[in-house]
């Protein structure tokens, strides 16, 4: 796995971290399990009342259009303020840019690489939702950042699987860590740390500490893990339960 570097396939972009290429370190081989929205950062503290606590409260009114809508301008405004390798982003618009699809955020890191392979990009994607770049000359960085945003914004994540968890499906998700994750991990052989209370993991989560990962040990014991190895765990003992999220 050297020369290239771990990537997720909408965490990056929305960070403004573009032409994902170099080297990973260790603690980038892990995805984190929720993507993150632009400027999320800690999300709340645990007594926040404006925290959202359904799915409704986290649309705030908007329909799922509005929302694709609205990522794809932060996507497009990253893209602008961070065309460090070049001036080309100043020629387009983000109608420049139509969707192509919506994609289910399980399954957008394979399609992130097969649409950089379409235009000369090497990658594999992960069944953690991560990807990975393989390392390019330093003449086609310019392409490569051109190419990395166009494939984003073609085909946006659903937004409802972008940015916090409500409360609510914080406390599913714990449920499911504890109870069937943590018994799929162990049955293929992968310890599982001691999990904090309920509370404890869901105001960390809603504090932007994510405390503790189930999954924290497999990575831990596999730094160096091979392709096949995170699909065969990820691909048995999935992030998310079953119809977690919305329709």
């Amino acid at each position: 796995m050297r020369g290239i570097q771990l990537c997720s396939a909408v965490t990056l972009v929305l960070l403004g971290l573009v032409a994902c290429s170099s080297e990973s370190t260790d603690a980038e081989r892990h995805n984190p399990t929720i993507i993150e929205e632009p400027d999320s950062g800690p999300m709340a503290s645990s007594i926040d009342t404006d925290y959202p606590e359904t799915w409704e409260e986290k649309t705030n009114g908007q329909t799922r259009d509005e929302m694709i809508q609205n990522n794809r301008e932060d996507i497009f405004e990253v893209m602008q303020e961070h065309g460090a390798n070049g001036d080309h982003e100043e020629n387009y618009t983000l109608d420049d840019f139509p969707i192509i699809d919506v994609v289910d955020g399980a399954d957008s890191a394979r399609v992130q690489v097969e649409c950089m392979k379409e235009q000369g990009f090497e990658g594999t994607a992960y069944a953690n939702g991560t990807y990975l770049y393989e390392r390019i000359p330093a003449d086609q960085a310019n392409a490569q950042f051109l190419a990395h945003y166009s494939c984003v914004l073609q085909y946006p994540v659903d937004p409802m699987q972008i940015g916090p968890l409500p409360r609510q499906e914080i406390v599913t998700l714990y449920a499911y860590y504890t109870g069937p994750l943590t018994t799929c991990l162990e049955g293929h052989g992968v310890p599982v740390d001691e999990p904090p209370t309920q509370d404890t993991w869901v105001d960390d989560y809603i504090t932007g500490k994510q405390s503790w990962d189930p999954y924290a040990a497999f990575w831990r014991q596999n730094t160096e893990a091979s392709f096949d190895a995170v699909n065969e765990l990820y691909g048995a003992c999935p992030q998310f339960p079953a119809n977690f999220w919305p329709n």
